[in-house]
């Protein structure tokens, strides 16, 4: 579907919802958070989850992504640097052009414990530009989809050899 007919028809069903319930089923998570105030998610025919998209994410997430812009690749070490140090557990995803992306675990940190700490060293460390950001429910699918392939190795009828 087109993106303005796909708008369309999630509008259609927005209206229907307001007076009854509908189920929709859909591999998009687009879809899910546009139109859904509860989500359930299946993976290899098992209910695996069920909740609001906040309360997958939250459950789910397992931590924040943080991305750093900086004027230049000596400046990203030094960022680097900065933020395996502030916060435990953070994993290196991406580093290239002057900007750093991180996994940080939400166990040890807050939301507000990131913010406060970029903010106190953004002069300093040249920080041009950041975003901190929940895991998508998209990423939480995956995720959950991934478990199912570790628990039950290569799709049957697939084979890994070339």
């Amino acid at each position: 579907m087109d993106p303005v007919a796909r708008r369309q028809m999630w509008r259609v069903i927005a209206d229907i919802a307001t007076t009854t319930s509908v189920v929709l089923t859909t591999h998009s998570m687009e879809e899910c958070e546009a139109l859904c105030s509860r989500i359930g998610i299946m993976v290899g025919g098992t209910f695996r989850c069920l909740g609001s998209a906040q309360h997958l994410k939250n459950r789910f997430g397992g931590g924040y992504h943080l991305e750093i812009k900086t004027p230049s690749t000596d400046a990203s070490l030094a960022v680097r640097e900065f933020v395996e140090t502030f916060a435990d557990g953070a994993v290196l995803h991406e580093a290239h052009a002057g900007t750093v992306k991180y996994h940080l675990p939400k166990q040890s940190l807050s939301l507000s414990q990131v913010f406060q700490a970029v903010e106190d060293r953004k002069e300093d460390l040249q920080i041009e530009q950041y975003s901190v950001s929940q895991f998508s429910l998209e990423q939480i699918f995956i995720a959950l989809a991934k478990t199912q392939e570790e628990e039950k190795g290569p799709i049957a009828g697939i084979s890994m050899d070339s």
